[in-house]
């Protein structure tokens, strides 16, 4: 991804250009800051969160938000 992107992470969105860099197959997470870019440029506390909602595995029919592969209830337990 580094060498591609120039970030060193797993994904990332470009949200001007409307596109996605991401080492997974499918990555809704970093849609979703695509689509948040078209009403405006959203607070970053408001586009990360909006993305982690929406980061679940429609496809396998898992709906519930994850993060890192944990609900996101763990990770507010947590925190």
């Amino acid at each position: 991804m580094k060498v591609i992107t120039g970030k060193a992470t797993n994904g990332w969105a470009d949200p001007e250009n409307f596109a996605v860099h991401t080492i997974w197959p499918w990555d809704n997470h970093e849609c979703v800051h695509c689509y948040t870019f078209l009403i405006g440029r959203p607070s970053d506390f408001f586009n990360e969160g909006i993305a982690v909602a929406f980061s679940t595995d429609p496809y396998n029919s898992d709906y519930e938000a994850k993060w890192w592969s944990e609900s996101v209830h763990y990770w507010a337990k947590k925190y």
